[in-house]
């Protein structure tokens, strides 16, 4: 994991709240009051299962999001995101905020050479067919392409999910951005190929001191990269901290839960693996009171009425629950 990270946030997501109105209907609250920071150089890893609001958050970031309405502020850099024009926005996508989507197949244009699609983000910034070429190349080279200018013709068909992966984070790096955005980069891989995606990242984040946020729902695939972890449900972060607290002192019960999903080797092959009763609820239909109340195993009556405030217990850890429990995954 970074090391020897500096103080100046790079992104500073604040009282951040997002809606969407869908024909016809009243707005609908998707993202509720957001908080968490990145300084340089550090990787946050934003966790949580499907529905949680992890890919809503990343496309909020990029300012993605058609049609929504913001409340709080997205700062990056120190200047605000959300008041930004297309214009101005443009300038940053690709450029200082770059992003690895979760389908590189669907994601990449399957009639342009790869070559021409890593390259296309620098030459609309201007830099000339030449040297955009040969920066490619060398990229190419450094993700682990043993033939890079073979890899430059090739079109995106031609190559393996973990082969595309790669050609999406060439993608997301040629321009040499300061903070990346990596949504489910290892989904649809094998472990095998999950494990070098992600080996593969950590040193080109830390080659190249990149601050970095994972959008994931393994917590497995987290532990070994992140500095810190954002977890989040149904919209709202319930715990933060750094990675160590977070896995061996979780307080809220949906981290509890999430953490002791995990497959381990010490896991008695003949019991289920455990699993979080119910789904995660509509945004529209949360229940009141905590928004994990109808799933928790320690709910209690307060649960049900009142949302919790968040409790500090140290100088980045914090959640918000009312009976939190014993620490540690069981």
């Amino acid at each position: 994991m970074s090391s020897q990270k500096s103080n100046q946030p790079v992104l500073e997501v604040s009282d951040l709240s997002i809606s969407i109105t869908p024909k016809n209907d009243s707005p609908i609250q998707i993202i509720n009051n957001l908080n968490f920071t990145i300084n340089s150089g550090e990787r946050v890893a934003i966790v949580g299962e499907s529905g949680s609001g992890k890919t809503v958050t990343a496309m909020a970031i990029m300012q993605l999001l058609d049609g929504a309405h913001y409340q709080g502020s997205i700062r990056f850099l120190g200047e605000d995101l959300v008041k930004k024009n297309e214009r101005e926005l443009r300038e940053i996508r690709g450029g200082k905020i770059a992003m690895i989507f979760q389908d590189s197949l669907s994601t990449l244009n399957p009639i342009m050479k790869i070559g021409q699609q890593i390259t296309e983000v620098l030459m609309i910034r201007g830099v000339n067919r030449t040297s955009a070429r040969n920066r490619a190349l060398t990229l190419l080279s450094e993700l682990g392409f043993e033939k890079p200018l073979t890899i430059f013709n090739h079109y995106p068909h031609q190559f393996s999910g973990g082969m595309r992966q790669r050609v999406m984070i060439a993608i997301a790096l040629i321009a040499q951005p300061q903070l990346l955005i990596a949504d489910e980069p290892t989904t649809a891989l094998d472990v095998r190929i999950q494990a070098e995606v992600m080996n593969l990242l950590n040193d080109l984040a830390e080659k190249k001191r990149l601050s970095v946020i994972l959008i994931s729902h393994d917590m497995g695939v987290v532990a070994g990269f992140a500095d810190r972890v954002v977890v989040m449900y149904s919209g709202r972060v319930v715990e933060q901290g750094g990675v160590q607290e977070i896995y061996r002192k979780p307080k809220h019960p949906y981290t509890r839960a999430l953490l002791n999903s995990i497959p381990t080797v010490n896991r008695d092959p003949a019991c289920d693996l455990p699993f979080i009763k119910g789904i995660t609820p509509e945004p529209q239909n949360r229940p009141s009171g905590c928004v994990f109340s109808d799933r928790c195993t320690q709910v209690q009556d307060l649960c049900k009425t009142t949302s919790p405030e968040f409790t500090r217990i140290a100088s980045r850890h914090e959640y918000a629950c009312f009976f939190p429990g014993n620490d540690g995954a069981v």
